[in-house]
């Protein structure tokens, strides 16, 4: 009698297991949709910048710092 309860208890943690990864993953694929959508909007954006803004360029204080502007952000 123990043996099948245990039975059940596994199929049903196995149940919830499986639920959770496919919850996960799903999750994990929206995540990656919605980080894809949001670096070619700012990727866009930086390319009107790139054409629009009126340079001023930057480096920091440290050795290879590349230049940057002070206004938009964007790198050179």
């Amino acid at each position: 009698m123990g043996a099948v309860v245990e039975d059940e208890v596994v199929a049903t943690l196995m149940k919830k297991k499986k639920k959770i990864q496919a919850r996960l993953k799903q999750v994990e694929k929206d995540h990656k949709d919605l980080t894809e959508s949001l670096h070619l909007a700012m990727t866009r954006l930086n390319a009107e910048l790139r054409v629009k803004c009126d340079h001023e360029w930057r480096r920091d204080n440290h050795a290879y710092a590349e230049l940057y502007c002070k206004h938009c952000g964007i790198w050179y």
